[in-house]
C-alpha cells in the first residue's frame, strides 16, 4: 500500500491468508532464504479528474510511488505481482491516491484483481468495477484530527482496459516471461456522481475519472532464489 495511504484491502486469497500462519513456505524455503519470482509495472502516464460535493471538476497528475502526493498531483503504485512454483499468481494495486483540498483529507482507489498482465492480449476489454476489484474511499477530517472513512458506491460502473502493445509471453517458472516480452496497456475509470457512506458521520458525493498507462517488460520481473521468507 502507498505510504500515507489508509484504505482497507479487501480479504487475502485463500492462499495468501494461509501463509500467515505456516510454518513454512509453499516455495520450498532453505536455510539461505526462499526463492521469489515477482514482477511490477511502470507507470507511463495517466491523470485523474475528481469532484468532491459538487465542486467544479478538478485535474490532477500522477506520479509513481513512492513520491508523495502533492495538492496537485495523485500517487500511484505498480502492479505488484508474486508468482508461485505452482504458478499461483497473486496480485496487488494498482493503488491510486488522491489530495481532496482539505487537510488530512484523501481519496483512495484501488484495483485489486487486474490479474496476470502476462496473459493480456492486444484488445479493449470493458469490464464491470467488481470483477476488476476496484475499491474507492474517501476521507472526510473530524473536528479531532481523526478521519471518517467514507466507501464510494461503485456497483454498477464500468472500466475499460486496453492492452495497446503484447510481444513475447509467459514462461514456465521461474523463468517467468520470455526475453522479448512486453506488455503497454491503460485502465480508464469513470465513476459518474456517486454517493458515500459510513456509519462514523455525513459523507459526501464523489466523482473520479481515472486513466493510466503502464507498461511492463521481461526487465520488470526477477527471481530471487534466496530471497526473503513470508514466513518461517
Amino acid at each position: 500500500m502507498l505510504k500515507g495511504t489508509h484504505a482497507s484491502l479487501p480479504p487475502p486469497h485463500p492462499l495468501v491468508a494461509a501463509l500467515a500462519g505456516c510454518t513454512s513456505n509453499p516455495n520450498g524455503c532453505g536455510a539461505s532464504g526462499c526463492p521469489r519470482a515477482t514482477g511490477t509495472t511502470r507507470l507511463l502516464s495517466g491523470s485523474v479528474v475528481r469532484s468532491i460535493a459538487g465542486e467544479a471538476p478538478r485535474t490532477l497528475s500522477l506520479v509513481a510511488s513512492p513520491s508523495p502526493t502533492t495538492p496537485d498531483a495523485c500517487s500511484i503504485s505498480g502492479l505488484g505481482v508474486e508468482v508461485f512454483q505452482n504458478e499461483f499468481v497473486n496480485g496487488t494495486g494498482p493503488i491510486l491516491a488522491c489530495p481532496t483540498g482539505s487537510d488530512r483529507g484523501f481519496l483512495d482507489v484501488l484495483l485489486t484483481r487486474l490479474g496476470d498482465v502476462r496473459e493480456f492480449t492486444v484488445g479493449t476489454r470493458t469490464v464491470a468495477a467488481g470483477d476488476l476489484g476496484i475499491v474507492a474511499e474517501i476521507c472526510v477530517p473530524t473536528g479531532d484530527r481523526g478521519c471518517n472513512l467514507c466507501k464510494i458506491g461503485l456497483e454498477d460502473t464500468k472500466a475499460t482496459v486496453t492492452v495497446e502493445e503484447a510481444t513475447g509471453g509467459k514462461a514456465a517458472y521461474p523463468k517467468l516471461v520470455t526475453s522479448d516480452y512486453k506488455r503497454v496497456f491503460r485502465v480508464e475509470v469513470d465513476t459518474g456522481v456517486r454517493s458515500s457512506s459510513s456509519a462514523g458521520g455525513a459523507c459526501p458525493t464523489v466523482a473520479t475519472k481515472l486513466v493510466v498507462r503502464f507498461e511492463q517488460t521481461a526487465a520488470d520481473w526477477r527471481y530471487d532464489p534466496s530471497g526473503p521468507c513470508l514466513c518461517e
